[in-house]
């Protein structure tokens, strides 16, 4: 089986880093946990990019197991382009906005 890779795009690694940073303040356990089930879930997109459920056209939404995110992917020909890795408190009209 041939697997795509994973290209993080800069919105989502600056979710990442800002939600992190944000754990990190409050408990680096915490932060670190955050980015190993970040990566967990990239992981599972490599082998199953078609395994999330779409919610735009080709856009498909996975949950972040024990964090309140969800990650924004689209699998295309040559990669799997991951968009955002949003916090599911806010607005979810927000998720296919392009940050200012």
């Amino acid at each position: 089986m041939k697997t795509l890779p994973v290209r993080v795009g800069e919105e989502a690694d600056v979710d990442i880093t800002s939600a992190a940073r944000w754990y990190a303040q409050r408990s680096e356990r915490v932060a670190i946990g955050f980015i190993d089930a970040v990566y967990r879930e990239l992981a599972y997109i490599t082998l199953f990019p078609n395994g999330a459920p779409r919610v735009r056209g080709n856009t498909r939404e996975l949950v972040v197991k024990g964090f309140p995110f969800v990650i924004l992917y689209r699998p295309l020909k040559d990669h799997i382009a991951v968009f955002r890795v949003f916090h599911t408190s806010q607005n979810p009209k927000k998720k296919f906005r392009r940050k200012k």
